[in-house]
């Protein structure tokens, strides 16, 4: 399967702006607090992944 012609373009037209603000963010925090940062996100996604698996179960 192949993208659409333009499509990578247009992609990166939109995300590599937004992971060059995101880079300049973390730039900020020490490999420490990424880390502290890091370990929230996983445990934040696991639990609303939680979440939506136990309220919107059909069985």
């Amino acid at each position: 399967m192949e993208a659409l012609p333009g499509a990578l373009a247009r992609t990166r037209g939109i995300y590599d702006p937004y992971y060059a603000r995101v880079n300049e963010l973390f730039a900020h925090y020490t490999p420490e607090e990424i880390a502290v940062l890091h370990h929230w996100f996983r445990r934040a996604n696991t639990t609303a992944a939680d979440h939506l698996e136990e309220h919107c179960r059909t069985d």
